[in-house]
């Protein structure tokens, strides 16, 4: 960084695999259970285990379906 506070975009986390939810409560509980999901549609795979890293990067994180959304951090 150059000294500035630069804030990063926001991160949209997506099911991955083909999976989709019906509640918030199932993705987050998947979230919370390690399951994987996409950084977009179509990025690489994360999940919760990389929080703290992702957390660096963006200014927020949240998971998504085409239905839902809930912010992570």
């Amino acid at each position: 960084m150059n000294g500035i506070n630069q804030v990063s975009s926001p991160v949209y986390l997506w099911p991955a695999y083909g999976r989709n939810y019906t509640s918030m409560e199932a993705m987050v509980a998947d979230w919370k259970a390690g399951r994987d999901f996409r950084i977009g549609r179509y990025g690489p795979y994360i999940s919760i285990r990389d929080l703290e890293q992702l957390k660096q990067d963006a200014s927020t994180i949240w998971l998504e379906t085409y239905s839902l959304l809930f912010r992570v951090a």
